[in-house]
């Protein structure tokens, strides 16, 4: 629910028991639990105003053999509404709910608390109990369009005024006294008539808590009632979000300041990829702002703002289908085992684009859906992004598993090694996101049960969001942590990639073995500080331009799979095919000349 609780309340018992999450009044302002009766209405009505926690103390259960046999109810459906026969634990007898007759005749209430219900203030140690909370309880009378009167407020001018024990109506003090327009406080909570007959009760909270009203009748009746929290307008289940945006946007700031440090460090060596990812962390520093903002202007103002809504579903959206866009060309291999996808890359961009506007769909479907319908979102909205989520994962997982398989059969150890973490972590996400809609299915399930909602509501928010985001930023951490900007970003860039695989491996083998580090233009430099030409270079004239190293940019290609077709030469082959042409070449004109001679 998006704001303070509110519900209503009438004759139906379904719709005269309702609880929602409170927050304990401040020093500044009050929270409380506001039930209005507007007039005119006629009838009584017995209410109650609780903590969760206290439920247990309203009625109390008599068991059969404590009970003398004039005093056992027939059947449960007898028609006595204040006492039903119940089997509590092997325990048979008679559980009272409301002060009548049979409950003042076992004493468990009095004359003054009929209509009332029945509370239990003893433990079952037979000591007073403590309550963390005060019960408001009350046996009201509406009187059309004039202003009623309770049993609480009738007794208390019985007592200051000593008319006799039992109560009469026509008394004359009493029936002037109910005419007037009047408030009082009981237990915490001031109840105002107002002349009209509109009746008010506000009942205030200290303790932070799952408060309930409770209201039965045998009359028709109607009344509203509020949950009103000190700290907003926003319900308290949902407040939280407020601090962990907050949070997460502080956190995303911090991973790009140092993201964009890295990347200064070793710009000329940045990757295509990594340059995306920046881009994404950009975004994720928004987005969470975003929703901070979001959250805490509906706090402030209880008005949802359009405006604020529309952006943030874009931002959700287009934060998601770009993660799945990076996560399917990093499995392709794109900069690290091809240095273009050719017409796969517009695929991928088709269907990121597909993603970005089915999440736009179930993000506006969700949002802008009336609040009193408690109805499963519509299928046309889940739908398609159901059907754009399930292709990202098996294009990302099929292209995973190949991408490793070349690297497999090219020895390549280095970006082998990357691509099984990634596997991996892919692995653990799809069980995070298993595990995610698993508790929101028992969540959904449960949503019916008082009980259940008593417990969960602290942490409701984070099934909705906080798991969720979290997850996002566990997965994403550990990429960014792996695909972080080094000095090495060459040796999973396209300097490595199959055709001289033999010098890498001696290259790695090497390193290993000698410790050696990379220089600035990629070549490995030995531990005495000398640069590796045998394994980087051809010992040519330097002036000749063939034998230069050719720039990355060159390695653009039609499609992926020309890439790894067998006529495809890398730049390494072409040198040293160029050199042993030459050498070939000189050993002809030599062979000629003494041949002539």
């Amino acid at each position: 629910m998006l704001g303070s609780e509110t519900a209503n309340l009438n004759r139906n018992y379904a719709n005269g028991f309702k609880c929602a999450p409170i927050a304990g009044s401040s020093k500044s302002k009050e929270s409380k639990l506001m039930v209005k009766f507007p007039a005119p209405q006629f009838g009584s009505v017995s209410i109650q105003i609780f903590e969760w926690n206290e439920k247990k103390r309203i009625g109390k259960l008599v068991p059969e053999k404590a009970l003398p046999n004039d005093k056992l109810p027939k059947e449960p459906s007898s028609g006595n509404e204040g006492a039903v026969v119940v089997d509590i634990d092997g325990t048979r007898g008679t559980y009272f709910l409301y002060c009548d007759d049979q409950a003042i005749a076992l004493e468990l209430c009095s004359e003054r608390n009929r209509g009332q219900a029945v509370i239990d203030y003893r433990d079952p140690d037979g000591k007073p109990y403590k309550f963390g909370a005060a019960i408001f309880n009350d046996y009201i009378k509406m009187q059309n369009e004039k202003p009623g009167n309770g049993s609480i407020e009738y007794w208390r001018w019985k007592d200051e005024h000593g008319n006799g024990s039992t109560r009469s109506d026509d008394e004359d003090g009493w029936a002037q006294q109910v005419t007037k327009a009047r408030e009082f406080t009981e237990n915490g909570a001031q109840v105002k008539w107002e002349a009209n007959g509109q009746l008010t009760i506000n009942y205030r909270v200290n303790t932070t808590g799952f408060y309930c009203v409770q209201a039965t009748s045998e009359d028709y009746f109607t009344a509203d009632a509020s949950w009103i929290n000190s700290t907003g307008e926003l319900s308290y289940a949902e407040y939280p979000k407020i601090i962990f945006y907050g949070a997460m946007t502080i956190v995303y700031l911090i991973i790009a300041g140092v993201w964009a440090y890295f990347s200064w460090r070793v710009w000329k060596d940045i990757l295509p990829v990594q340059n995306m990812l920046l881009g994404l962390i950009c975004l994720m520093v928004i987005d969470m702002g975003v929703s901070n903002g979001f959250w805490s202007y509906y706090n402030r103002t209880g008005v949802t703002s359009v405006a604020w809504t529309v952006v943030m579903v874009l931002l959700d959206a287009g934060r998601n289908s770009l993660s799945f866009f990076l996560l399917l060309v990093v499995a392709l291999g794109w900069g690290v085992l091809r240095p273009s996808l050719g017409p796969t890359m517009k695929k991928c961009i088709a269907l990121g684009v597909f993603h970005f506007l089915a999440g736009c769909l179930y993000g506006f479907g969700v949002v802008f859906r009336p609040p009193q319908d408690n109805r499963p979102i519509s299928i046309m909205y889940v739908l398609p992004l159901s059907i754009a989520m399930a292709v990202f994962y098996m294009w990302t997982l099929h292209a995973l598993f190949n991408t490793i398989k070349s690297f497999e059969s090219n020895s390549q150890s280095y970006k082998l090694a990357m691509y099984q973490r990634l596997w991996i972590l892919f692995i653990v996400s799809l069980l995070f996101l298993i595990g995610f809609f698993s508790l929101n299915i028992i969540n959904l399930t449960m949503l019916t049960s008082d009980a259940w909602a008593a417990r969960q509501w602290r942490w409701r928010w984070f099934l909705s969001d906080g798991f969720f985001n979290l997850e996002y930023l566990f997965i994403f951490g550990t990429i960014l942590f792996w695909w972080r900007p080094t000095a090495e970003n060459r040796r999973y860039g396209l300097e490595q990639i199959a055709g001289d695989e033999d010098g890498a491996l001696e290259r790695e083998r090497h390193r290993q073995l000698n410790g050696d580090e990379f220089d600035e233009n990629g070549h490995p430099i030995s531990h005495e500080g000398i640069p590796m030409d045998d394994f980087t270079k051809p010992q040519n004239d330097p002036s000749d331009d063939t034998y230069q190293r050719l720039p990355d940019d060159v390695f653009v290609l039609e499609d992926e799979d020309d890439y790894l077709s067998d006529d495809f030469e890398s730049p390494q082959t072409l040198r040293h095919n160029n050199n042993n042409n030459q050498q070939s070449s000189s050993t002809n004109v030599a062979g000629h000349s003494r041949k002539n001679s």
